[in-house]
């Protein structure tokens, strides 16, 4: 049911991220300088509304040179996730009564307007593209998209070779490799370029399995481990990073970055 989708989205979300909060609170009371803790106390009213993403595009761009310092600031992907997963749910009730192959070619109308609604703001409105649900959207969408092939299309995707799919997922983590390494925050974003990561990762999660080398990777006891710990060092590091960065005004050293990162 809806009601029991959305019960297990607030389980996985909302303690570790209400547990970040409290911590930060005493620690922003602390540190900040009064106009810094008035924007702080809008930040957490935003979180808890799943709105941070509407508050954090009106006040400043993503790679502004402020932002280091806004200890919330990460928590707007977060805010687009859940209103995402406010409307996906009722779009597929209506959509499904039309079949399952009515309801994918509808999300994939759904992701190519987002995705043109990305290409053109990214460069016209390039703060709201890059924080707004409607240019995000048909990121999310693709993984339905794979949730659909892996479901209703095993069949077709068992019967490619090994070969191929093992050439398929080394050609994901490649993109993804690719894009941490080569994009920096003068390209527009997101856009096409922003398919390098999005199609890495469905590559992975479509054609890959436990039997194939990069599955094989991807089981290592360590890699799994910081897969399980990813969402807490998600939601710990930017406010580590923001109350660092604020106390110390000089340049972060190498070092110093490190020893926050462990």
């Amino acid at each position: 049911s809806i009601s029991r989708f959305y019960e297990r989205r607030a389980r996985r979300i909302m303690p570790a991220l209400f547990l970040m909060m409290i911590v930060c609170i005493p620690v922003g009371y602390l540190y900040l300088l009064p106009d810094d803790i008035s924007s702080f106390y809008k930040s957490i009213l935003s979180v808890s509304t799943f709105t941070s993403n509407f508050l954090f595009a009106s006040e400043s761009g993503y790679f502004a040179p402020n932002v280091e310092l806004k200890p919330f600031l990460h928590t707007w992907t977060l805010a687009v996730e859940e209103q995402y997963y406010i409307f996906f749910p009722v779009i597929l009730v209506f959509t499904w009564k039309g079949g399952k192959k009515f309801t994918l070619l509808f999300v994939c109308f759904l992701a190519s307007v987002s995705f043109f609604l990305a290409q053109k703001l990214s460069v016209s409105d390039p703060t709201n593209a890059f924080y707004l649900l409607h240019t995000r959207a048909w990121e999310l969408l693709i993984g339905a998209i794979g949730a659909f092939i892996t479901s209703y299309g095993s069949k077709s995707i068992l019967k490619l070779k090994s070969l191929a799919r093992e050439a398929l997922s080394i050609i994901g983590i490649a993109m993804l490799i690719l894009s941490i390494f080569t994009y920096d925050k003068l390209m527009p974003y997101p856009s096409s370029y922003t398919m390098l990561p999005v199609f890495g990762a469905f590559f992975i999660v479509v054609f890959c399995n436990k039997d194939l080398l990069v599955g094989k990777l991807l089981s290592l006891p360590l890699v799994r481990f910081f897969g399980l710990i990813s969402y807490s060092a998600y939601l710990w590091h930017q406010p580590i990073f923001a109350f660092y960065r604020y106390k110390n005004i000089i340049e972060q050293r190498a070092v110093s970055m490190c020893a926050l990162i462990a």
